[in-house]
């Protein structure tokens, strides 16, 4: 997984200037901007939600905990559950708890 600041260095910017990059922020030249996202994207980098969280003290995460994914229609409910959450910029974890298994 390549990190920002191997984007960074790859790009010859600092990972200031790749973070004001992807985070949407004015302060870069239309060509350093570009060079960083063909990078980006070239490389597939994607950001660390968790780190992100801990930085921001707000992770954007929410829990779903389902009796039993495989029972009473629960995959329906739990992809629009999840849908309705990336929607909204929330990404999602499940636990399965397999209650019925037992």
């Amino acid at each position: 997984m390549v990190t920002l600041k191997e984007i960074a260095q790859e790009c010859n910017v600092s990972a200031t200037t790749v973070s004001n990059i992807l985070n949407g922020k004015p302060k870069v030249s239309e060509e350093t901007r570009l060079k960083v996202l063909e990078v980006v994207k070239k490389r597939g980098y994607q950001p660390n939600y968790i780190a992100q969280g801990l930085r921001n003290q707000k992770t954007r995460m929410i829990g779903i905990i389902a009796e039993d994914i495989a029972q009473f229609g629960t995959p329906g409910i739990i992809e629009s559950i999840m849908a309705f959450c990336e929607e909204n910029g929330y990404r999602t974890i499940v636990q399965n708890l397999r209650l019925h298994a037992k």
